[in-house]
């Protein structure tokens, strides 16, 4: 798993990804005292996820069946969001 310095808060308490590859990925959301949550989000995929705990700042993280430094592309968005990346 590489953790960028990416830190993301929800104020809607729902945080949406979209995966603007053309290989399936992980995202993992980390916060200091709270379990980690990992969502699977298929290539050109989007994953919402809903309960989300609200002004709580969770450090990004992502890993993918890739070769070594290959670019991983993820948009992250507070509300939902269901648009597929074309």
């Amino acid at each position: 798993i590489t953790y960028s310095d990416v830190e993301i808060v929800s104020n809607t308490g729902t945080l949406s990804f979209q995966n603007r590859n053309d290989f399936d990925i992980v995202v993992h959301l980390l916060a200091a005292g709270e379990t980690e949550r990992k969502i699977d989000i298929p290539a050109g995929g989007v994953s919402i996820l809903h309960q989300v705990k609200s002004n709580l700042t969770y450090t990004v993280g992502c890993h993918a069946d890739v070769a070594e430094n290959t670019e991983i592309v993820v948009m992250a968005y507070d509300g939902e969001r269901a648009d597929t990346y074309s």
